[in-house]
């Protein structure tokens, strides 16, 4: 009988000290996740999300100076693109940019760089 029992403690011994791995591997590995997630963000908190456009420009990863560039870039080829007025029989080819409408680009690009600050850190890296 005590050989019984002693071969009954060693399997739960050896099922308890498998169990204690399998746990300290699971919490390794989400401990290894978040700081990798938590070392993704801080390295990328001067860019903008993957995804995000203003008005067809994609600006996703760039950083506030390059996304303005950009964003300015196109709002200027678009301002600047030929309307024809026409009142009667006179006509007037003018742009948008001369009729005084203006583009806020560093607006657009302050809100593209919080889309997401509402997430997680998880959920953003």
């Amino acid at each position: 009988m005590a050989n019984g029992r002693h071969v009954h403690r060693r399997r739960r011994s050896a099922v308890l000290l498998v169990l204690l791995g399998v746990l300290a591997g699971v919490g390794l590995l989400t401990a290894g996740a978040a700081y990798a997630a938590m070392r993704y963000e801080h390295s990328h908190a001067d860019r903008i999300m993957p995804g995000v456009s203003i008005q067809g420009v994609d600006v996703s990863g760039m950083t506030r100076d390059e996304a303005i560039q950009a964003v300015r870039t196109a709002a200027h080829a678009e301002l600047s693109q030929p309307l024809t007025v026409t009142v009667g029989h006179d006509h007037w080819t003018v742009s948008p940019a001369t009729l005084g409408q203006r583009a806020a680009v560093t607006h657009a690009v302050a809100r593209a760089f919080h889309a997401g600050q509402d997430l997680g850190t998880l959920d953003r890296a």
